[in-house]
């Protein structure tokens, strides 16, 4: 079946009175357009009749008075009589003739009477030809009147307000642009009507035909297209029912999928903080509650300052970020934590709604303690890598001048009495060598690989050996061992000498704890839980609190004459046998290191 348009009548209706007013329109803007231009050629022409019988005038003044015998006031009286705005007679000279041909700047004489006047404006002139002009700028209308009197020529200027003729020219223009901007606009209008008006019915009737729902029967397409809407919103129920139900399923999925998003908010280590614009804290997770030690549903709606206080830097960044709109990504800030320096990575981002206003933000915090140490001892590493470069050389021409100032020393010893004062000045340059010689070896121990010969040792026999070698060198300290396990429960993998050096060096740094006086060292050795641990403990001066993160820390001593190597060393001996050294330490009360050593452990061959 052929589809008809009943309504094809009215589109051209509409079309045709459209075009009639658009008709009208034009003709009533053509006639007043022409009206316009007749009222203001009239007065042009009545204009220049004025000017150029005043300029006739002047002329005949000139020709029976001459131009310099006019009578005073007739200039004036001309003007008044013709309703002028300016007269005057410029003679026209030689040099100003030529000026005009060759089209140079005009003089004052031109500029006097109009300022805008160029030469090209003038050209007629050379033609005794009067030059009409009416500058754009200016409502007022100008002749150059050009006469010649005994050989002589002149020009007479002459100008007329002509505000009326100027409004009319203006009035014109704005008629024009006014005619094509009303077209413009009913054409828009037409434009908008067809689609708004008509359009949406013919797409309606094409969308319910295509959509299978159309019921049109006979001539009457309104009752058709309202039948098909009935049973379009029949259809619309039935899925209306069906989408209740999917709702229903989806809001319990969305209520699953919030609690699954709230057990991974509880579980993951990194801290999840939002606050709303105000600061106020909107929600928190278990990991950030654990990290600012608050209850996280306590302090729901609290201020962000209660919130960070005991965290200063972390409340300075949230606030800068609130204020400023500032986002800092991965900035590492330090805390105190129950007397523990943590590292935080602090990242912060702005929370928009739908119409990107912002709501608040969230700061995320990841604890970068471990890392940050991880780091340090990898610059650590690589520092000490450097220096061990440097060291082999260093060492060796230090080593050269220690051996040939001793060298000589002693051929003074040789050579001189034994009650010869210099004799002891020479041994004791011989001891303050032996000492740097002996510093210089504590360097190149810790700067050079560690060759690794591992075998079986007996933990008493190897503490024991360590005491012997130590007792000899500080008499006044009485060092008492413990050691009560079986000799083969003491058996364990390491390189003697290494070992020995390592407990030395710490056994030394024990004994040097009671700055030259009488005291006590205590060591001991025993076999718990698949280590061997060695216990050196004192009760000396102690370590102060501010130095002891660094008394591992390579040429650090909290000795004034310590090289800052023993405990280093010790250190890095203990970690290739797998094991670590710790320590406890009270001011005034003493200090106690604690050696842990795997029975089984892998060793390499060399450790750098």
């Amino acid at each position: 079946m052929k589809w008809s348009h009943p309504q094809s009548g009215f589109r051209l209706e509409i079309r045709l009175g459209v075009a009639v007013i658009i008709l009208v329109l034009t003709v009533l803007n053509v006639a007043s357009y022409y009206a316009l231009y007749r009222i203001g050629h009239s007065l042009e022409g009545d204009i220049r009749d004025n000017l150029a019988e005043s300029c006739l005038t002047v002329s005949g003044l000139v020709r029976h008075h001459g131009l310099y015998n006019i009578p005073a006031g007739e200039i004036n009286n001309i003007s008044d009589r013709y309703y002028l705005s300016g007269l005057t007679v410029i003679p026209l000279i030689y040099e100003r003739v030529m000026t005009l041909q060759s089209e140079r700047a005009l003089d004052s004489a031109f500029f006097d009477f109009d300022s805008t006047l160029v030469a090209a404006d003038l050209r007629d002139i050379l033609f005794s030809r009067p030059v009409y002009r009416q500058p754009e700028s200016e409502e007022k209308y100008q002749v150059y009147f050009p006469m010649e009197y005994m050989g002589a020529k002149y020009l007479v200027a002459a100008a007329a307000d002509s505000g009326m003729l100027t409004a009319i020219k203006k009035s014109m223009r704005v008629l024009v642009w006014s005619s094509l901007l009303v077209a413009l606009v009913i054409a828009a209008v037409l434009v908008r009507l067809l689609r708004n008006v008509l359009r949406p019915f013919q797409k309606l009737t094409e969308k319910v035909r295509q959509s299978g729902h159309y019921q049109y029967r006979g001539d009457d397409e309104i009752a058709g297209l309202i039948n098909s809407y009935e049973k379009v919103i029949g259809d619309l129920r039935e899925k209306e029912k069906k989408l209740t139900e999917l709702n229903e399923l989806i809001t319990r999925k969305a209520d699953r999928l919030e609690v699954y998003n709230n057990h991974i908010l509880r579980s993951i280590e990194t801290g999840i903080i939002t606050l709303d614009i105000q600061g106020h804290l909107a929600s928190i997770n278990q990991a950030a509650a654990g990290f600012l030690h608050v209850d996280g549903v306590a302090a729901l709606g609290q201020g962000g300052r209660g919130l960070f206080e005991k965290y200063p830097p972390l409340w300075e960044i949230v606030r800068e970020c609130l204020q400023t709109g500032r986002r800092p990504r991965n900035r590492e800030i330090q805390v105190k934590d129950g007397g523990r320096r943590c590292v935080w990575s602090i990242s912060i981002s702005v929370l928009f709604d739908s119409q990107e206003a912002p709501l608040g933000v969230a700061v995320i915090i990841n604890d970068q303690t471990e890392y940050a140490r991880l780091k340090e001892e990898l610059e650590n590493s690589r520092r000490l890598a450097i220096l061990g470069e440097m060291s082999g050389g260093l060492a060796h021409q230090l080593r050269n001048a220690v051996m040939a100032i001793i060298g000589f020393a002693r051929l003074i010893i040789r050579k001189l009495e034994s009650p010869h004062p210099a004799r002891e000045n020479a041994e004791a340059l011989i001891r303050e060598a032996l000492q740097s010689e002996q510093l210089v070896t504590r360097f190149l121990d810790y700067a050079r690989p560690l060759h690794m010969s591992p075998g079986s040792l007996e933990a008493g026999s190897l503490l024991q050996d360590v005491v012997n070698s130590v007792k000899s060198r500080y008499p006044h300290i009485d060092i008492g061992l413990e050691y009560d396990g079986a000799r083969s429960e003491g058996i364990f993998i390491g390189d003697e000498l290494l070992l020995k050096q390592a407990l030395g060096n710490i056994l030394d740094n024990a004994c040097q704890a009671y700055d030259g006086r009488a005291g006590r060292v205590e060591v001991a050795a025993r076999n718990e839980a698949g280590h061997i641990k060695f216990m050196i403990r004192d009760r000396g001066k102690g370590i102060a609190p501010e130095i002891r993160d660094r008394i591992f820390t390579p040429f650090f001593s909290g000795n004034p004459s310590g090289s800052g190597l023993g405990l280093s060393l010790a250190e890095k001996i203990v970690g290739i046998h797998g094991g670590k050294v710790s320590f406890e330490s009270e001011p005034g009360r003493g200090t106690e290191f604690l050696i842990s050593i795997p029975i089984a452990t892998g060793v390499n061959a060399v450790i750098s």
